[in-house]
Order: structure tokens, then sequence, then C-alpha cells
């Protein structure tokens, strides 16, 4: 009994702190901004990864841990979504200047804790995207 309390007691506060982080982002932070997402996707959750020439990127709304990937993704508003982009060797918010192929998820989970395994609702693959200073601006397409 005191296991299933506790195990309780912890997924709230799990829950808990996703949503307050989550509550204090400003989807429009920078990174990859992508548009015009169909409305059924709005409250719904991204994340991106990115292969550029110099680095590997991770998009998320914050980094808990990358050796794992585990991440707070950012939240999906009015058909707009605004994700940070990560560099996954240094762990530091990524402000550089390349063209990076990418891969952006939608998913229905607004965060990975390296274990659990939820398939996204969708992925599109972006070619050639050009990013100065960090960021850029895509627009969403089947």
């Amino acid at each position: 009994m005191k296991k299933s309390v506790f195990r309780f007691l912890v997924t709230v506060a799990t829950v808990a702190a996703v949503g307050f982080a989550v509550a204090g982002c400003s989807n429009g932070s920078g990174g990859l901004t992508v548009t015009g997402i169909p409305k059924e996707f709005n409250g719904m959750w991204a994340v991106a990864l990115g292969e550029g020439s110099e680095e590997t990127l991770w998009g998320a709304e914050s980094i808990i841990d990358m050796k794992t990937r585990a991440s707070v993704f950012s939240k999906i508003v009015r058909g707009k979504v605004s994700i940070p982009m990560w560099e996954v060797e240094t762990e530091k918010r990524w402000t550089g200047n390349d063209t990076l192929d990418l891969q952006f998820l939608i998913m229905p989970i607004g965060a990975y804790n390296g274990n659990n395994r939820t398939e996204p609702l969708t992925v599109l693959y972006f070619s050639a995207i050009e990013f100065k200073g960090g960021k850029a601006t895509v627009k969403y397409t089947d």
C-alpha cells in the first residue's frame, strides 16, 4: 500500500513539475519556429532533431538529460510552435549559423523521461533549412 501511494505522489509531482515548466514557456523564444500547423495539433507537443555540417542538434523546450534525450517538449499553440535548439555534445543552447536537415515530431505527451516510448502523431522532414543566429522558420507541410 505504501509503495502505491508513494508512486502516485511521485507521478503527481512529476506531472506538476512538467506542467509548471511548460506554463512558464513563452512559445516564441527562437530556435526552430514551425507555422501553419493544423488546428487538430493545438495543445500537442513538438520536438525536433537537426543535422548540420558541424553539429547534431536536439530541439526541445528544456533538457533534463541529453544522454537519454530526457526533455520537456514545446507546446503547439494556435498553429505555431517555437522550439529551442540544443547542441547534443555540449548541452548548451545553440545560436549558430548552419543549414540543417530536420526531423519535426508532433507528440501526444509533453515530456520524455528516457524510458517512455510514445509514438509520434506525425513526423515531418525538412531539408536544407537555413539557420541564422540559431533561428529559422518553416511552414508545416504534409
